[in-house]
């Protein structure tokens, strides 16, 4: 018994030494070609957006009517951008009603508008136009819109589409876009305020759990109104901003298009009341949705097998995105890998033609609670260790941001720019916007789809707050590979997920690690073939180059009897983008570098400003 118990306690003893020598910091030594970066990050410069950036002559897109400058108008222009949907903002009625859609934004009050423009407004809808309204509160208004009366609350917390057979709801087949959650009553017992509306004649075409309307339809003359009983731009910046209530139905592996489903509504009805409506595509060459495979590298043996991954994706001539933690710190997380070897190996990575991105330094569960830093942070005097699973010293967002680009980027010997980043745990720090840019990152993977509620990319704002834009990309994560079951059981509903997002042009990043391979090796390989021609694969960062582009297209069109001419204008090269026409719109023969389909069009190469010139038939 003694002899038991004094192997018990030389076992407590070693066991005790090993996890305290685990805890231990040490780092290993690099090269000094390693140590830097020696250039300071400075503070970005911010300032509120202003709406006006957004006003345009085109009179051929929606007008967005602005009510309320100080709004969360920006909420919709991110949105409409996402989906190609031309919009021009503008605070004044007359000029509004110029075009075939008007967007009054955000609320609808009896101080609204005076009675002259309150008249124009109904002129306009009663000779054709459509019109959305959005919080409905002005008596003489409200009742154009057939509705009876407003009622505001904060705890509406679901909606369902009726009426389906509507033209502007058709669209919508699968369940998660015919019912949606604003919010979790368990956890939040109010939410933000809706209005729900009683009808006078008006058709309910969503509805609220408490039967009363969030969408409406109303004739009115040849024209016709809808009435939205939601901020939209408020919701949608609460989602894009990581500031939601948890509506989301799952966190990730799954179809949550929230957003998306208010978007393609109000792109229906721009294209119903527009004959000459054009809108800019999603995905390149016109594909049926993008898809990013990505891998997060970080644990000591997931480097080897990321070689085989690179190889798979090379053989199938698809590219993939390699986040790589530059570790090389001994910490609580893992022993350090940032090693000649591992270097060596993420060259043969890059050379295999992938995107060789950051995936920080301490990989901390704490990098949220991260201070933002001094910009001054280099290798090797920057020495982050990770005590706990929820606790790190000596470290800092910007810290995380500048040493790994700066180490990756030696490891290629400069030949790159690392421009991609996603934290580890998915940690997402408000500050990590400006951080990003600040350091010289184009684009973020650092949230879920479901979490932001929708199945495309979206800009971010400074401090993911509401008011001022940042040129950075969020670019959510669709699938991934820690949930139970495992992928392969899991195989047929990521295809089916796949497939939901591909109806209108989606994005979906796929996450899968590479610390084992059989089942994850199989499943990326099935999603691969699967997808093959149907599917752009790409890396974030050749995709971020592309929507980034995308972003900067401004259109324009101009119909004369028998002519359409499309005006875009393109900033910078972009390659492979579509365009949404008319049927009845063909093709000049004599306009070059354009692939023409029914209903649209795909553009080998656009940089500038282009007229493009079609028949009217």
């Amino acid at each position: 018994m003694i002899k038991t118990k004094r192997v018990l306690v030389y076992i407590i003893g070693i066991t005790i030494f090993l996890f305290a020598s685990c805890k231990k910091q040490s780092t290993k030594t690099l090269p000094t070609q390693y140590n830097g970066p020696e250039a300071v990050t400075a503070p970005l410069a911010h300032h509120a957006s202003l709406w006006n950036k957004y006003k345009n002559n085109d009179e051929n897109s929606i007008a967005v009517l602005i009510t309320n400058n100080n709004s969360n108008w920006l909420g919709v222009v991110h949105a409409f951008k996402s989906f190609g949907i031309p919009f021009s903002l503008t605070t004044n009625v007359s000029e509004a009603i110029k075009h075939p859609v008007v967007f009054i934004y955000p609320e609808i009050s009896g101080k609204t508008f005076t009675d002259g423009d309150a008249n124009k407004l109904i002129n306009y809808t009663t000779g054709g136009g459509s019109l959305i309204g959005s919080e409905l509160m002005g008596r003489k208004l409200m009742s154009f819109f057939g509705i009876a009366n407003s009622e505001p609350s904060n705890t509406r917390f679901s909606a369902s589409l009726v009426n389906l057979q509507d033209p502007v709801l058709e669209q919508f087949v699968y369940p998660e876009e015919k019912t949606f959650l604003f919010g979790d009553k368990k956890t939040f017992p109010s939410i933000f305020g809706m209005y729900g509306y009683i009808p006078a004649g008006a058709k309910t075409l969503i509805e609220y759990e408490d039967n009363t309307a969030l969408l409406t339809s109303y004739k009115q003359g040849a024209g016709i109104t809808y009435a939205f009983g939601i901020d939209l731009g408020y919701f949608i910046q609460r989602c894009y901003c990581s500031r939601g209530f948890n509506g989301e139905r799952t966190y990730v592996n799954g179809y949550d298009p929230a957003l998306d489903v208010f978007l393609r509504i109000i792109k229906k009805i721009y294209l119903a009341s527009n004959p000459n409506a054009v809108t800019i595509g999603t995905v390149p060459e016109n594909k049926k949705l993008t898809i990013c495979l990505s891998h997060d590298v970080d644990y000591s043996f997931s480097v080897e097998n990321s070689l085989k991954y690179a190889a798979m994706e090379k053989a199938n001539n698809v590219t993939a995105t390699y986040f790589i933690q530059a570790k090389y710190v001994k910490d609580y997380n893992d022993e350090v890998f940032f090693s000649p070897k591992y270097i060596a190996d993420i060259k043969r990575v890059y050379a295999m033609g992938m995107e060789i991105a950051s995936h920080s330094i301490s990989h901390s569960h704490a990098f949220i609670h991260f201070n933002y830093g001094t910009g001054k942070e280099a290798y090797p005097t920057y020495q982050p260790f990770v005590l706990t699973e929820d606790s790190t010293k000596d470290a800092s967002i910007l810290g995380e941001l500048r040493v790994s680009k700066f180490l990756l980027e030696k490891a290629l010997n400069d030949k790159v720019t690392v421009s991609s980043f996603r934290a580890g745990y998915l940690c997402d720090p408000p500050t990590l916007p400006q951080a990003l840019i600040s350091t010289g990152y184009k684009a973020c993977s650092n949230v879920t789809a479901n979490l932001s509620r929708t199945h495309l990319p979206f800009q971010l704002n400074y401090d993911r707050g509401f008011k001022e834009e940042l040129n950075i990309f969020e670019y959510p994560i669709t699938i991934e590979d820690e949930e139970k079951p495992t992928m392969m059981k899991r195989y047929d509903k990521a295809v089916e997920v796949l497939n939901k997002i591909s109806t209108y042009g989606g994005f979906a990043c796929v996450l899968i690690h590479p610390n084992i391979l059989k089942e994850k090796f199989e499943f990326e390989q099935k999603i691969i073939r699967e997808f093959s021609g149907k599917a752009y694969f790409t890396t974030l960062s050749n995709f971020s180059s592309w929507w980034n582009a995308r972003n900067k297209v401004s259109i324009a069109v101009k119909i004369s009897a028998k002519t359409a001419i499309l005006t875009v204008n393109s900033p910078d090269n972009i390659k492979g983008l579509s365009f949404q026409v008319p049927d009845y719109w063909h093709l000049d023969p004599n306009e070059t570098g354009i692939k023409a389909e029914k209903g649209v069009i795909i553009t080998e190469k656009l940089e500038g400003t282009r007229n493009i010139k079609f028949h009217i038939e």
